[in-house]
């Protein structure tokens, strides 16, 4: 089957190839999907910057497509199911060999191809709530890089946890976007700090930006006894008393299951929005092009390589 990977470490252009590989062992408890596409995200690029050099090695974490075969164990899906998945690596490739524990099924209609935009997103986004901010029914809950992939999902998952109040903070250009996935109140991140919008406000801080910045916003948002979730390194300097600062970070297989789970829920409920920025084909010049664009460019919305993308 084809596959895109690399050996060392580098540029997309330089490193990448198209290969042949052996279809996936399947194990008892393994659905074999037929790709129709995969998302790109930024560890996909961390890890290959540093990977050095060595075996070939197949990224990518997130793919959807169709059930071709399923383990011994596996019950829930059958041949033929469209489903999305979060896999260990190898999902640039035509086949992948996902656990049934991170595979959840699309219900009819739902467009495959989005879906591979969503598993990495999900499970960050709900892990930063859950894990990490401990949201509870009733609460306000901010979220810094709203209209991210992250950012949107976390509003969408927050609704869902029961938050009475979300606020997303994004760009200007992105306000409607937000308010439209079902924030209560937007604003920007100059709006937060200068004129001190919402400030002291949150029960629960999440801030999902790019290695963490805004610090400022997030902690002008964050109320007295507040929870600071933040991808940056939880080291903001605050003097406001029992705000508890925590860094979010990948947690083991069964918190990934539980935020897949969630996933299905905000699927299966008919509401769920998720927007592609670029789709990409499936072909070498793609899966390049594809990882320019996600290492080196921002983008309104997830990055998917899709066999029906020209």
């Amino acid at each position: 089957m084809k596959a895109f990977g690399y050996k060392t470490s580098g540029a997309p252009a330089d490193v990448f190839k198209e290969v042949e590989v052996s279809t996936p062992t399947l194990e008892e408890n393994d659905v074999l999907i037929d790709v129709t596409a995969f998302g790109l995200n930024h560890a996909d690029a961390f890890r290959r910057e540093g990977y050095g050099e060595g075996s070939l090695l197949i990224p990518g974490f997130d793919v959807a497509g169709i059930v071709h075969a399923v383990g011994s164990e596996v019950h829930a899906l059958v041949v033929g199911d469209p489903v999305v998945a979060h896999v260990e690596g190898a999902g640039y490739a035509e086949q992948v060999a996902a656990p049934v524990q991170t595979t959840v099924k699309l219900p009819t209609g739902f467009p495959i191809a989005d879906a591979a935009g969503l598993p990495t997103v999900a499970v960050t986004g709900y892990n930063a709530l859950t894990a990490f901010g401990q949201v509870e029914a009733g609460q306000t809950v901010a979220i810094l890089g709203a209209s991210g992939g992250i950012g949107s999902i976390a509003i969408q998952f927050a609704k869902q946890l029961g938050a009475s109040r979300v606020i997303g903070i994004a760009r200007e250009e992105d306000l409607d976007y937000v308010r439209q996935l079902g924030a209560d109140d937007v604003a920007t991140y100059q709006q937060v700090t200068e004129e001190e919008q919402f400030a002291n406000t949150a029960d629960v801080v999440i801030n999902v930006n790019y290695l963490g910045g805004h610090s400022d916003a997030m902690i002008a948002l964050a109320k007295l006894g507040s929870v600071v979730a933040t991808v940056g390194r939880a080291n903001a300097d605050t003097d406001k008393p029992n705000v508890e600062m925590v860094h979010i970070h990948p947690l083991g297989s069964s918190a990934v299951h539980s935020a897949m789970q969630g996933l299905k829920q905000l699927i299966d409920s008919g509401t769920l929005s998720v927007r592609i920025a670029r789709r990409f084909p499936f072909t070498l010049a793609g899966v390049i092009a594809a990882s320019e664009l996600n290492e080196n460019g921002h983008t309104d919305g997830r990055i998917i390589v899709d066999k029906a993308a020209k």
